[in-house]
């Protein structure tokens, strides 16, 4: 239903006609739409805030980020005037102070002012008052008696004459406490490899300003980082400031936020900090570790049949760069810096959540099993949800989590089921030598029953290894903690550019630090290869002959990926560039992109490269020159090259390497049999063999 439709310029669609052609257009809906069966053809800027839909049809050339902020900013506005959460009600119960917002916001298709302290002098708000006396006719009450302009217009005038307007502040602002309060909230985003090591690390920072305090104050806030003006200028990236900011102040000199704030709360400045080292700097980024108080890890097809994975949390008590308290507050009397901190208590995690996606095959979760809080399978979601409340975050230590796949039922469920018609009997014998061939038959039987029981568990172990999860999240909140390390260092009131506050305000200030809604993704998750069930589950493909049977219907191959250097060529190129001058590797980087075409053509080929590849082009089998890590940790298997004196012999036997080559063209009678994972299955040449 619409609620309120307002016109600014020339006559669009009506809002019906509008909505009709909205709701035509297919899920999921993007900000902006086309309507070219509009009249006149219109582009429809849409936002969703709260449950409720706002549409702005735009029938001329005009910036879309314009319209968007702009929507953004009448939310804003209304939730000011009429308070949060802003719902349908509240909208048509104070329509005549919303017409008034609408009308202010914007004239005839131009934004006017957005601001609310400057709207709250020329919008009309009823008072308690007044809304307790709305419905009572009381003597000289009609707008007739009233004297010719009212009393508001005399205010704005007196108003007017005590200095120039400020846009963001009203006029005359008087607080009976005078207060100050700095929320700094940051949120932050992880992606980990399944080796743990970080692939992205973003803080989205905000600081949130509350300011109550008479008259029009001149404050300066500063905060600071690791590695002092540098590293805050190194630190924050991409900051977006409250029109107050004077942005020539935070240019010339990097955390000093100079600035004339408007009357309550309000976003003064966000920010962006990348907690990686910078991308340039290979080695760093390759070694970076994040110190943050929770880290994960799952480990999948578990158990005999491989339809377990456990989820395991290490909850941590350290807090890297905390800063002293929670809460700092200080009384100041404005002309120096205050000495923020004196709390006694220190940051603390909360509200940890861990959610794991599971597959849409697997029909149900069972036996789970966890060492705190509670969990439970999710099908409508089809997730699985870890809850660990605060008081069981307070011990820290290891805590796990353990499940149980239900596979969706095939063939094979019944393969151990006895057929109804079998019987059993006994016959007693007296004759030895008719007990031995009994015994030596039973033990061929036992033998082959033996194997079928082994060839089922491992049809069951391919079986349950896709209804794996294949990511995780963990997200928590902390107070009193900040990863970027930022904090604020001192905020001053300037009484010299200052007005109005009065003889010996001495104002309360405050600031707290919150992290929330930290999601910790791992990029892929693998199956453990620590226990005697996981080393079972080797990876398997079906043989390139199409003479040779697929006796485990094992899948096709799809494609292999290649490390290039090292593998397809003998150089490694990263090494060489490492091994120069440090001032010359950056030239070194850069060169190798206007060389690297020539240069492959230029380089010695591993022995046998030409075979295999003419083998793989015969077979229809695609290849890609990748990093065969990246193909790790997407869940593929993995063949280690390995040459006589190779530095990288020592991975031989290491669980994560399926498979193991002297030679290339090794591999064309390996996928011509069917590929099998084979751990420490292949000698290794060594300079001492014979």
């Amino acid at each position: 239903d619409i609620i309120l439709e307002h016109v600014y310029r020339s006559r669009p669609s009506s809002a019906n006609a509008v909505l009709t052609l909205y709701l035509e257009h297919p899920t999921p809906r993007p900000s902006l739409i086309h309507l070219p069966n509009g009249n006149p053809p219109t582009v429809l800027f849409s936002l969703v805030h709260a449950n409720l839909l706002f549409l702005s049809p735009v029938s001329t050339e005009i910036e879309p980020l314009f319209v968007l902020e702009f929507l953004h900013r009448v939310i804003d506005v209304l939730e000011e005037f009429i308070g949060t959460p802003l719902i349908a009600s509240k909208i048509e119960g104070g329509y005549d102070v919303v017409a008034q917002l609408l009308g202010e916001v914007c004239d005839a298709g131009i934004v006017c002012n957005t601001e609310p302290n400057a709207l709250r002098d020329d919008v009309d708000t009823p008072g308690l008052l007044g809304k307790l006396f709305s419905g009572v006719v009381l003597p000289g009450s009609s707008p007739a008696l009233q004297p010719s302009g009212g009393l508001k217009p005399t205010l704005n005038l007196n108003l007017s004459a005590s200095g120039p307007a400020i846009p963001w502040r009203r006029a005359n602002v008087r607080h009976t406490s005078n207060e100050l309060y700095v929320d700094i909230v940051e949120t932050l985003s992880i992606t980990l490899a399944p080796s743990g090591r970080p692939l992205a690390a973003f803080a989205n920072g905000s600081i949130a300003f509350t300011s109550k305090i008479s008259g029009v104050p001149d404050l300066l806030l500063t905060l600071a980082a690791s590695g002092g003006k540098l590293g805050m200028d190194k630190a924050i990236e991409l900051p977006v400031f409250h029109p107050c900011v004077r942005v020539a102040r935070w240019t010339e000199k990097p955390g000093e936020l100079s600035f004339i704030p408007p009357d309550g709360k309000f976003v003064l400045a966000s920010y962006e900090v990348n907690l990686l080292p910078a991308k340039s700097d290979f080695k760093s980024w390759a070694n970076a570790s994040l110190q943050i108080p929770v880290s994960i890890e799952v480990t999948k097809s578990l158990g005999p049949n491989g339809a377990d994975f456990e989820v395991a949390l290490l909850l941590s008590a350290a807090f890297p760069s905390a800063p002293s308290a929670s809460r700092t507050s200080a009384r100041s009397s404005g002309r120096s810096t205050p000495v923020f901190g004196g709390s006694a208590s220190g940051p603390a995690l909360q509200d940890v959540i861990v959610e794991v996606p599971i597959p849409i095959a697997v029909r149900n979760i069972t036996d789970l099993r966890s060492s705190r809080g509670e969990a439970y399978f999710n099908v409508a979601e089809h997730v699985v949800e870890w809850r660990i409340p605060t008081r069981d975050v307070a011990a820290t230590g290891n805590v796990t989590l353990r499940c149980t796949v239900v596979a969706p039922l095939n063939d094979d469920e019944n393969d151990d089921t006895p057929n109804s018609s079998r019987f059993q009997y006994s016959i007693e014998v007296d004759d030895e030598h008719e007990m031995a061939y009994q015994n030596s038959s039973a033990n061929a039987k036992s033998t082959a029953g033996k194997e079928r029981v082994d060839q089922r568990d491992q049809r069951k172990l391919h079986h349950n290894a896709p209804l794996m999860p294949t990511s995780a999240s963990v997200s928590f909140t902390v107070k009193g903690w900040l990863a970027s390390g930022i904090k604020v260092d001192g905020l001053v009131i300037d009484l010299r550019k200052s007005r109005g506050l009065g003889e010996g305000v001495k104002p309360y200030k405050g600031v707290k630090y919150l992290t929330h809604n930290l999601a910790i993704i791992p990029k892929s998750l693998m199956p453990s290869m620590n226990t005697e069930a996981t080393r079972g589950l080797a990876k398997r493909f079906a043989p390139l002959d199409p003479l040779k049977g697929n006796t485990y219907k094992a899948p096709s191959l799809k494609g292999i990926v290649f490390d290039v250097d090292g593998t397809i060529c003998k150089t490694d190129i990263l090494e060489h560039i490492y091994s120069l001058p440090a001032e010359q590797q950056p030239g070194a980087m850069a060169a190798i992109r206007g060389i690297e075409s020539t240069a492959m053509t230029l380089q010695e080929p591993q022995p046998g490269l030409e075979d295999l590849m003419g083998y793989l082009e015969k077979r229809g089998v695609g290849d890609s020159f990748d990093d065969m890590a990246a193909g790790f940790a997407a869940g593929c298997t993995t063949v280690l090259l390995v040459a006589e004196g190779d530095e990288n012999s020592s991975l031989h036997d290491h669980a994560y390497t399926g498979r193991t080559i002297s030679r290339l063209d090794e591999l064309v009678e390996i996928l011509e049999g069917g590929f099998v994972e084979r751990h420490s299955s292949v000698a290794i040449p060594r300079k001492n063999d014979n």
